[in-house]
């Protein structure tokens, strides 16, 4: 199945564990169905709208991928109690609205029912669904049989990308890492996520990426340019209205 989201959504700042990030691949996935009457020429440019908070039910087994040899149900519940913390908080650049919101709230998950029951933010919904900036496509079942939490994000930013894109180490790791634990060594942060992270969409054998540096003074690594991989069959034809890098700097 093909998800679709906000391309500002795409690159905000969210560093997730690699189950928190399957349970907000499955809340895409249930988004999906608030356009699906509509093409995409009708959505890019647009915000879909959302009147109210939404009750989401999902079995455990949603949030596991089918290369998962154990069931670590713990794990979805520590994601969930995580993404309760965890709010929405971005500026309306357009509008000059600023808005704050949980993510979820109200989880439930009954002893032996292998279901798990939330809300979902309508502010958050709104943000997944706000295409005024273009938007991000990608295949749900390969983010699922992602291992690595890099992986599923830049599968996401870079999957539908047909030209080179370039993000500063500075944004990537606003992007991808916790505030604080960062590799502040470009080399390191190089070494430990970005390399992995392609070398497992190389191993998936989905859309991927090389990379090549620029560099600044000393010859420290300021920049990565990224260069699109196509690998998976697509009928996508529409892009970004704007350049990545005025998103980026606006919205992250």
């Amino acid at each position: 199945m093909q998800l679709i989201q906000s391309y500002i959504f795409s690159v905000c700042r969210s560093s997730l564990s690699l189950y928190e990030q399957r349970i907000i691949l499955r809340i895409v996935e249930h988004a999906q169905v608030m356009f699906k009457e509509q093409t995409m020429k009708e959505i890019v440019g647009s915000r879909i709208s959302v009147d109210d908070n939404i009750k989401i039910t999902l079995t455990l087994r949603d949030v596991m991928s089918s290369n998962d040899t154990s069931k670590h149900y713990d794990y979805v519940r520590a994601a969930l109690v995580s993404l309760m913390s965890r709010k929405v908080d971005f500026w309306d650049t357009d509008r000059k609205i600023w808005y704050g919101s949980p993510v979820i709230y109200n989880c439930t998950i009954v002893k032996a029912s292998g279901q798990a029951t939330f809300y979902v933010s309508r502010m958050f919904l709104c943000a997944l669904l706000d295409f005024t900036k273009g938007y991000s496509q990608y295949s749900l079942e390969v983010a699922l049989s992602l291992k690595s939490p890099y992986s599923v994000r830049l599968y996401m930013l870079l999957c539908n990308q047909r030209h080179t894109v370039e993000f500063t180490i500075d944004q990537l790791r606003r992007m991808l890492c916790p505030e604080g634990a960062a590799y502040q060594q470009s080399a390191d942060f190089i070494k430990r996520i970005i390399q992995p992270a392609k070398n497992e969409l190389d191993k998936v054998g989905c859309n991927s990426f090389d990379f090549t540096k620029k560099c600044g003074s000393y010859n420290r690594t300021t920049a990565l340019m990224f260069h699109p991989i196509k690998r998976e069959v697509s009928d996508d034809t529409l892009r970004s209205k704007v350049s990545v890098s005025r998103i980026v700097d606006r919205h992250l």
